[in-house]
């Protein structure tokens, strides 16, 4: 068996969105760095897989929340 060696993976090997997200604090560093070793066709499916999730989840998150209502009182 080879032993394993650590291959240095640059962020720079990112798709433009992906680097974004990372500059933007969406995406952490050490997932990016593992993202970073996917081919770009492959991190263009995890770039769709992101933005149709947060839809999702927006939407959900809309259709859940109950209303906001503030109250003042006055002392």
């Amino acid at each position: 068996e080879k032993p394993c060696r650590a291959i240095p993976i640059s962020l720079t090997n990112l798709v433009p969105e992906l680097m974004q997200m990372v500059d933007d604090g969406k995406i952490a560093l050490s997932p990016a760095y593992q993202i970073a070793a996917l081919k770009p066709e492959e991190q263009q499916i995890l770039v769709t897989m992101i933005d149709y999730t947060a839809t999702i989840s927006r939407a959900i998150i809309r259709a859940y929340r109950p209303p906001c209502r503030i109250s003042v009182r006055n002392s």
